[in-house]
């Protein structure tokens, strides 16, 4: 059995093996050592187990062929004395192995509970250099809201004597950034750690005690000083166990009538990060991470033939156009956003929800401006690329997924247009009725829920069910763009709203960005995109369920479902 941890961005993997005396020692060890292959990129092993062979005798065959192995896989045994114990014997057959140093063993029998010794450890995990983690942001709760409004009403914000979209949002981008940063300009603060609020004066006092207490009991190695350490050590868990207790309480009650802020403030002080976002050393080219994202391998073409078929195949092209958005439509999609990530113009939504009436009338000019030129801004089409990766320990490339970061004022038009296309989708059923990806009322659950019961109702009726379960590589990369406005007209989008979302993914340009473990972030150059959705968007995900929603016409004789990318096959016979 294996065990991964990753402590201070190194990745540790402990395991344990048993050989019960009647297996071949050469079976055992083979075996062993296939397995221990499997963690050749991992920065430190350590192996324990019972192996049932007598390390302390040198002349043993097993001996030999253990150490053998060892020497093999650049592993030290550190047990030196006895670990079974019987009438007649004392043998060393518990081992712990590890490419790390190891700074302290302890054997400890207790002949009462077991005829094995109690053997503890302590390995040598060197504490990184300290590197504080800068954060640049834009104190806005120290802005002075009534000299702000003032200033505000003193820009001329109308453009309106501009035909050009790209220069309306260039006059007002500026506008913004410029009483913005009068009145909370950029700030560099350097985060050393992270607060606890119950970690309180006097427990710190305790901890620094406990601390010098434990420095002491390795160095002299005697046991009155272990036992000293230990004795402060469960003091010192026991305060911080009670100071944390009743901070919660003392909180939980004085925010009871705001429990959307109080649940915020808890999920932050007790969450662990599921993912951490910084990427191993070996990803240091931003530029080279860029060119990954964008050269996928295989042609993105799509006949002739085909994109007449949709042409003239659809449903009446004027059946969706889009409307005008109301001001109040943009303030609800304003507050609704929850994401406060700052793209390439540098706004982000904490600026935009100060803004008074005045400022967001000339937002909702710019977006309708939009919708009636058939035009999407080319300053909303550039990306900052975040790569997250998939899994703990990445690799290669293709184990790290892209998530475009898109500027804050592109968000909310996405979202209007998002709302208008998914009203006139579910009012004429043009989406798979089993879609249950980023849909109202639907969810993995739904999804799980409707396949295991189909299962299970035909596991009842004595049949069995056969399960094909697909997931399509790199899908919202790969969507090919001329194909998918072929569809938006095939399913009653108009010419115009057709024009519109071409605009929308003509000259698309991206950047990747990177932050390593314990450096600061470095930026590529900026890229083309000519294909694929934008992951990270608020249109991307509806658009590609659209594009492969016409899948399911060939599927015969099979039930299946869908939650985005990801298709769901089963028969029950």
């Amino acid at each position: 059995m294996w065990l991964n941890i990753k402590i201070n961005g190194k990745s540790l993997v402990f395991g344990t093996a048993y050989r019960p005396p009647w297996l071949s020692v050469t079976l055992f060890l083979d075996a062993l050592s296939e397995s221990l292959g499997s963690f050749v990129g991992y920065d430190q092993t350590v192996l324990l187990g019972d192996f049932n062979i007598d390390i302390l005798n040198k002349n043993c065959v097993s001996t030999k062929m253990l150490s053998d192995f060892l020497t093999c896989n650049n592993l030290v045994q550190y047990v030196e004395e006895p670990t079974h114990f019987t009438e007649y014997s004392e043998t060393l057959l518990d081992v712990i192995c590890s490419d790390a140093s190891v700074s302290y063993i302890s054997v400890d029998y207790i002949s009462d509970l077991s005829s094995h010794a109690f053997i503890v450890c302590e390995l040598d995990i060197p504490k990184p250099k300290f590197q504080p983690e800068s954060v640049t942001y834009r104190s806005l709760r120290d802005i002075d809201i009534n000299l702000f409004n003032q200033d505000l009403k003193q820009i001329n914000w109308h453009c309106a004597l501009s035909h050009n979209i790209n220069d309306m949002i260039d006059s007002f981008n500026k506008k913004l950034l410029n009483i913005f940063n009068f009145h909370a300009p950029p700030k560099t603060v350097y985060i050393k750690k992270k607060y606890y609020p119950w970690i309180t004066h006097n427990i710190r006092c305790m901890m620094r005690t406990s601390n010098e207490a434990q420095v002491r009991a390795r160095k002299t190695k005697l046991a009155p000083h272990k036992d000293y350490y230990r004795e402060l050590k469960s003091i010192v868990n026991k305060a911080i166990v009670s100071e944390k207790i009743a901070y919660f309480k003392f909180y939980i009650n004085s925010k009871l009538n705001q429990p959307k802020i109080m649940w915020k403030h808890i999920k932050h002080q007790v969450q662990i990060k599921s993912k951490d976002t910084s990427l191993p050393s070996h990803f240091s080219d931003p530029d080279a991470l860029n060119n990954h994202f964008l050269n996928i391998p295989g042609k993105n073409e799509v006949s002739l033939s085909l994109l007449t078929f949709f042409e003239f195949n659809g449903t009446n092209g004027n059946s969706f156009y889009f409307k005008e958005a109301s001001e109040d439509e943009v303030v609800k999609v304003i507050n609704s956003l929850q994401s406060n990530a700052v793209g390439c113009d540098g706004i982000s939504l904490d600026m935009l929800k100060l803004l008074p009436k005045d400022v967001i009338t000339e937002i909702t000019y710019i977006i309708n401006k939009s919708f009636a030129t058939n035009t999407y801004p080319d300053v909303w089409k550039k990306a900052i690329v975040k790569p997250i990766p998939k899994t703990s320990n990445p690799v290669s490339m293709s184990d790290l997924r892209p998530i475009s970061i898109l500027p804050c004022l592109s968000k909310i038009i996405e979202k209007l247009a998002c709302n208008q296309l998914t009203k006139y989708l579910e009012a004429n059923n043009i989406l798979p009725e089993l879609q249950s990806g980023f849909r109202k009322k639907h969810s993995t659950t739904t999804a799980l829920i409707e396949v295991v019961d189909d299962i299970l109702t035909a596991q009842a009726s004595g049949e069995g069910t056969i399960l094909t379960l697909l997931d399509f590589s790199r899908a919202f990369e790969t969507l090919n763009i001329p194909l998918l406005l072929s569809k938006l007209y095939f399913y009653g989008l108009s010419r115009n709203a057709t024009q519109w979302f071409a605009s929308y993914f003509k000259n698309r340009s991206q950047q990747v960005e990177i932050q390593l473990n314990g450096k600061g972030k470095t930026i590529s150059g900026e890229r083309p995109v000519n294909r694929g959705v934008p992951q990270g968007s608020i249109l991307g995900p509806l658009l590609f369920i659209i594009y492969s929603a016409d899948i399911i016409k060939n599927i015969e004789y099979c039930k299946y479902h869908m939650y985005a990318d990801d298709l769901q096959i089963y028969i029950s016979v």
